[in-house]
Order: structure tokens, then C-alpha cells, then sequence
């Protein structure tokens, strides 16, 4: 997926060029109100989700988006075509495509928004979205309770903004919990084939099956306990039956090696029987078991990473709740209170619902190339929690550009080299 590199806008609100190039990390829009810093950023999230009423509804001519993945560039061009001296059409092109649209009245959006198609609107609509999909991968972060519908929100009130805020979170962890289980599949592959490594280890090998009696034997019989423990309880399968057997097993062990070392110390050649020698066969075989249990530990934490670091920056948030992760069968995340009981998703508030579906968000892209956009998070966000962000989004996601406008100084915080000043960059 492709990052922006430039962005260049003619006719911004009728009489204003800009061109700004952008950094792949981090960028931040500040300035004075009425500067232009939100008009920006979200014609730029308008271009790449072709939401087309922005588009119409801004005022430039041309906009040109330059697109850059390692040493392969792309541009997207937008114009608005004149006819008549009105803008009638909305031109896209990506690379050599062409794709043109009728632009619509604010009446005719509307209709079209109740369900009366504009056949030619909707085709050109759905084409641009399909070669844009394999460029980039975009996630407007919508922390500000305005920016929840994709449509026009003037007719909007409080009530559905926020039934749209918890349906968005309830889709959001509909997706956790199918990407846990995603994991949770991956994890059950792995131990699979370390129990079918196991049953190998079984077989007759040289390597395992030859015991030296002619020399002195050291073994840590405590590693070995401690090992067989944790091996058994990675596999979940450690009960108070298997600690007592695995008990039995290292004590059998120290009696074969007190014998062996015994026999070679005594001047009377003490004699060594076979049964003497068997339970040594099995240390070997404990020790290539313990390092494959160790192995399967660490592949299961490197499985989990991404989440488990999702659920511990969830808890650096808060306080006064818990966060913890419950399995997919369970719902995915478990949310408690200071007194253990649970809270539902429907009863945060309406910040720390907004916290959850970006954090959410940014979990599911999977560490893979994305672009952020977001207009003033601060709006619905704490100020402790607005130094936190941008270091827990590319925490999260660590590939992901980040493109936002704010006002906050605790945003903005030690990112003095991401900073844009719009007033600079619209007066030239």
C-alpha cells in the first residue's frame, strides 16, 4: 500500500494554491481557525474514500494527491471541469484511468442518498473505489463525534450520532474478535505440530537412546521439573495428577544418576542393572521436550503481540477500568470495573468509546502501510490522553502515516519536526 508524499491544491477556496509535501510518519496541521488546516485534510480523506459531496461541496479546481511506495509512485488527480461556467463535472484520474461524474445538486445528492440512483453517479462512484482500493488503505480516525457518518450530517441529531458511535464500536469488535480468532487458529496450527514433534521424539534415536554409564553424569533436576511444569501447562493440560507424576519422573531420574555416579566412585565395581540405566533414556527426550515447549511459548507471544499490546495500552488509558483479553468465544475483550464487575461497551463514555474505536481501529490494520486522517481528536479526548495518541497509534501500527489537523499543544507534544503551519503553506 502506498503513502502520500505531496499533496498540491489550485483554486483552494477559489483563490488559493497549496502544495505541502508530507512526511511518512507523522504529520500535523496547526494554525488559527479559518486558516484552511481542516478544509485540508479532509478534502485529502474526501479524494481517497471518494466521498464525491465533499468533493463537490469544497472549493478548488485541481487537487493532486502523489502517492509513494519505496521507489513506485502513483498520482491521483481530481479536477473539476467547467462547462458553461459552472462546474458540471468531477474528473478523476488514476494513473490512465479516467473516470468522469456528473455533479449533482445538493438536491439531487439528497435523492440520491434516499435511494433514487443516479446510474451513472454510482457506476463511476464504485469504478474509482475499486482502483483505489489496491493503493491505499485508509482509516479516517473518527474522534470527533461529527465525523461518524460518511454522509451528509446536517439533519443529524444527538441521538443518532451516538447509536452511529455504538454501532460503529459494536462492528469494530465484531472485527477483533474475528481477527482473535484469526490468531487463535494460527495458535492452535502450532501446537498441533508441537505435539506431532512429540510423538517423533518417541521414536528410537541414537542421539537420545545411548546412555554413557562409563562417566560421570550432572543433570539439573530441577530445570527439568521446572520444564516439564511449564510444558504441560503451555499446553494447558497441567493438573494436580500431572504435577505429582511429573515429580515422580525427576525423583526416578536423581535415583539412576546417585546409582550410575555411585557405581563409578566404588572400588567394589557395585553392579548396574537396566533398570538402573532406563529412566536416564528419558532425559534427553525431556530436554528436546522443554525446548520445544520454550519454542512454542514464544511463538504463541509473537501470535498475541500486536493484541496483548493493544489490551495493555487500553489499560495505560484508564485508570479506573480493566481491560483484558477474553477469547473470541467470549466477545473478544472483557471491560471491568475497579470492584471486578463488568461493563458493557454501551455504558463508556462517549471519549473513551471514541478511544476504543480508534485504538481498535489501528489494532486491525495489522501493522501493513495505512493513512490516518483526523480533524481535532482532541474534541473528545482527555488531555492526559492527548499526549499519548500519536505514540500509541504508530505504537500500534508502527507503518502508518498519520495526517492530522489539531489545536492541541499536548498533541502535538515532542512532534516539532511533523509540525505544518497552514498559514505558511496557503500564503505561499
Amino acid at each position: 500500500m502506498y503513502k502520500i508524499r505531496k499533496v498540491k491544491v489550485t483554486g483552494f477556496w477559489n483563490k488559493f494554491s497549496i502544495e505541502t509535501n508530507l512526511d511518512e510518519n507523522v504529520n500535523i496541521f496547526i494554525g488559527r481557525n479559518g486558516t484552511g488546516k481542516t478544509t485540508f485534510i479532509n478534502l485529502i480523506e474526501a479524494a481517497l474514500s471518494v466521498n464525491l459531496e465533499n468533493l463537490v461541496s469544497t472549493k478548488f479546481d485541481e487537487l493532486v494527491i502523489h502517492l509513494q511506495q519505496g521507489k513506485s509512485n502513483r498520482k491521483i488527480t481530481i479536477s473539476k471541469i467547467e462547462h458553461n461556467l459552472q462546474y458540471k463535472e468531477l474528473q478523476y484520474k488514476i494513473g490512465t484511468n479516467v473516470f468522469r461524474i456528473p455533479i449533482l445538486s445538493t438536491r439531487e445528492l439528497r435523492s440520491l442518498n434516499s435511494g433514487r440512483v443516479h446510474p451513472k453517479y454510482l457506476r463511476e462512484k464504485f469504478s474509482i473505489k475499486d482502483s483505489l482500493e489496491p493503493l491505499v488503505n485508509l482509516t479516517y480516525l473518527s474522534v470527533s463525534r461529527e465525523k461518524i457518518f460518511n454522509d451528509s450530517i446536517e439533519e443529524r441529531n444527538s441521538s443518532e450520532i451516538y447509536n452511529a458511535i455504538d454501532n460503529r464500536l459494536e462492528q469494530l469488535i465484531s472485527d477483533l474478535t474475528v481477527y482473535q480468532l484469526e490468531l487463535e487458529t494460527e495458535v492452535s496450527k502450532l501446537s498441533k505440530k508441537f505435539q506431532e514433534d512429540v510423538l517423533k521424539i518417541m521414536l528410537f534415536d541414537e542421539n537420545l537412546d545411548y546412555i554413557d554409564i562409563t562417566k560421570h553424569i550432572e543433570i539439573n533436576l530441577e530445570e527439568i521439573r521446572l520444564g516439564l511444569s511449564k510444558a504441560y501447562s503451555v499446553l494447558g493440560i497441567l493438573d494436580s495428577t500431572t504435577e505429582q507424576k511429573i515429580e515422580i519422573h525427576t525423583e526416578e531420574l536423581k535415583k539412576s544418576v546417585e546409582k550410575i555416579n555411585s557405581s563409578l566412585k566404588s572400588e567394589k565395581n557395585t553392579p548396574i542393572f537396566p533398570n538402573d540405566v532406563t529412566p536416564l533414556t528419558l532425559v534427553k527426550r525431556t530436554k528436546k521436550i522443554i525446548d520445544l515447549s520454550s519454542k512454542l511459548e514464544d511463538d504463541k507471544k509473537k501470535v498475541f503481540f500486536r493484541v496483548d499490546n493493544y489490551i495493555n495500552l487500553l489499560n495505560k488509558f484508564h485508570s479506573n477500568k480493566y481491560f483484558s483479553l477474553q477469547g473470541s468465544k467470549k466477545g473478544a475483550i472483557g471491560i471491568f470495573s475497579d470492584n471486578q464487575s463488568r461493563i458493557d461497551y454501551s455504558d463508556l463514555s462517549s471519549g473513551e468509546k471514541q478511544l476504543l474505536i480508534l485504538l481498535t481501529e489501528t489494532l486491525l490494520q495489522k501493522e501493513n502501510n495505512s493513512i490516518f486522517i483526523a480533524d481535532e481528536p482532541e474534541l473528545s479526548l482527555h488531555i492526559e490522553w492527548q499526549r499519548m495518541i500519536i505514540t500509541s497509534i504508530r505504537d500500534l501500527n508502527p507503518n502508518s502515516q498519520i495526517i492530522l489537523a489539531t489545536h492541541s499543544p499536548e498533541i502535538v507534544g515532542r512532534n516539532f519536526s511533523s509540525v505544518i503551519n497552514m498559514e505558511k503553506i496557503i500564503n505561499g
